[in-house]
């Protein structure tokens, strides 16, 4: 299950677009228009995310999210956006090492200096790990 702290998913290409947030304790959060709380895994989310209608989610919750999905093996495509721009040492994409082959779909240049890069994700054969040490 998720931590106390707060991992948003935002969801499309359904009937209405929503807000999930994964929380350790979801009924302690007023329920609104447009926003879920859940605190299972995250095949169970995607589950519940299905059974209303949504057919494509999109992952906007940083480090630790990216990591649970994508040791579900939830993840089957990747977006990277690549402008001129560099700072400090960033954001992790994982919280863990990750072993992930990556299959480039599509390139597209958004903007003079801008590209976006889709790639499909390859996950290991089942009885290899995963996650390096």
């Amino acid at each position: 299950t998720a931590t106390g702290r707060s991992y948003a998913l935002a969801c499309a290409r359904g009937p209405a677009q929503v807000q999930a947030m994964l929380r350790s304790y979801p009924e302690r959060y007023e329920p609104s228009e447009g926003l879920l709380f859940h605190s299972n895994t995250p095949e169970r989310l995607l589950e519940q995310l299905s059974r209303m209608g949504h057919e494509q989610v999109i992952l906007a919750g940083g480090g630790v999210i990216n990591t649970l999905f994508v040791k579900a093996r939830l993840v089957d495509e990747l977006l990277l956006t690549i402008s001129p721009k560099l700072f400090g040492q960033g954001l992790a994409l994982f919280t863990e090492k990750l072993d992930l082959d990556l299959k480039l779909i599509h390139l597209e240049q958004l903007e003079t200096d801008t590209l976006l890069i889709r790639y499909a994700v390859r996950y290991p054969d089942p009885s290899s790990p995963m996650v390096l040490i």
